[in-house]
């Protein structure tokens, strides 16, 4: 591969990193000459190049990672904000680009740091970096994701097929024996909080498929992913139905809010003779801190539910159909309501506890989530980020 001139081992593993704000200079990422582990980097919020074998954004090679470092030198040392200056991670020209590597600490390369950092003033440790190249994925800024968040699979699924494809087109360009591929352990530290999360988001798909074709090779591909950042951050809930008894839960949205909060309820697994796929098996009303409530029906799939106060719209009930095959299927309810503030316009929705209540004709089991709610320019303060309320949460998790 054009751009790479110190090649891995055929015994190394790579490292894959999908994240935002890696510090792609950074001394943990270095190996014992000062050169770069990074193998390549693809910045998906950089400036496209012409001839560039990415459709968006840029990508960079270990060479011209370390021309970059030896530009950026200062008293000995790497500069940092002058190596992002260079390679141009954040598009700090644009007034949406990504400013979190300008911050003191960024998650990228704290998760980097993680999976593969290792310290310079351990001369011992070289063996170690060496066998732990990196291919970095550097996701764009929120305003390419939206505030939902709801482009980060698509971004995501990029990022994976990437580190796969650069890893295997190194192990050719290295004439290491043919058929043979490099393990691979990919750490993706993003999480999707809306979706049925049941195996059969397009995601969880992708990673399934990917690995099922790894094992018949006998090589591993293994892709790290999150779990309960959203329980500590009261996002999500579980609801154990008895037959026809209501379960509340308040649902509180923050003053001040200018953005929109939505929020999703997933029914458990239904068998396909237990209702035709049209009828909603929960029932559910909503009801916001000052004001009636909803009805409570439950609904039929495509059906939308408008909640007004003083004759004007403030929030809605969508519902829907989730068909999982095999005979069975799932429905959700998605709520959205409009911002809590909006200066242009007269109608928003009041802050405070806004009670679900919940009820099921037979026992089963329900999951509720509420979605991200992102700021799509950096520093901005415009999206707050809605939560679950219940005296049976706890901080801390022993």
């Amino acid at each position: 591969m054009a751009g790479l001139t110190w090649m891995p081992d055929a015994d190394n593993a790579i490292v894959g990193v999908i994240d935002s704000g890696i510090a792609l200079s950074h001394a943990r990422f270095r190996r014992l000459d000062g050169g770069t582990r990074f193998l390549s980097a693809w910045l998906m919020g950089g400036k496209w190049r012409v001839q560039s074998a990415v459709p968006f954004g840029r990508e960079l090679f270990r060479t011209e990672i370390d021309q970059l470092m030896f530009r950026a030198v200062a008293a000995g040392a790497v500069d940092e904000a002058d190596f992002d200056q260079l390679a141009d991670p954040a598009q700090f020209a644009s007034p949406r680009g990504d400013r979190r590597l300008q911050n003191r600490a960024t998650h990228g390369t704290m998760v980097g740091d993680l999976a593969a950092g290792y310290d310079l003033r351990h001369s011992y440790e070289d063996e170690h970096r060496r066998r732990l190249p990196i291919i970095g994925v550097g996701l764009p800024p929120n305003s390419s994701m939206g505030a939902s968040g709801n482009f980060l699979e698509f971004f995501a699924l990029h990022a994976i097929e990437y580190i796969i494809d650069r890893a295997d087109r190194i192990w050719r360009a290295c004439d290491l024996p043919e058929g043979g591929a490099f393990p691979i352990i990919i750490n993706l530290s993003y999480g999707l909080q809306a979706g049925p999360k049941d195996g059969h988001m397009l995601i969880e798909r992708v990673i399934r498929a990917i690995n099922d074709e790894a094992e018949k090779t006998g090589r591993p591909i293994r892709v790290i992913l999150p779990a309960g950042n959203d329980l500590m951050s009261e996002g999500c809930a579980k609801f154990d139905f008895l037959e026809d008894r209501a379960r509340v839960l308040d649902w509180r949205l923050s003053p001040e809010d200018q953005t929109p909060n939505f929020a999703e309820l997933w029914s458990d697994i239904l068998p396909g003779d237990v209702t035709d796929g049209t009828f909603h098996p929960v029932a559910l009303s909503l009801r916001p801190p000052s004001g009636p409530a909803s009805d409570a029906t439950p609904g039929e799939d495509g059906q939308m539910n408008t909640l007004e106060l003083e004759g004007k719209p403030v929030a809605r009930i969508y519902c829907r159909s989730y068909e999982g095959g095999a005979g069975w299927h799932r429905m959700s309810y998605v709520l959205c309501t409009a911002p809590t503030l909006r200066p242009d316009r007269d109608v928003a929705a009041p802050a405070g506890a806004w009670t679900w209540t919940v009820t099921s004709k037979k026992e089963r089991f329900g999951y509720a989530y509420v979605q991200s709610d992102q700021n799509l320019t950096y520093g901005g303060n415009t999206g707050l980020v809605a939560t679950f309320a219940h005296p049976d949460f706890h901080v801390y998790d022993d």
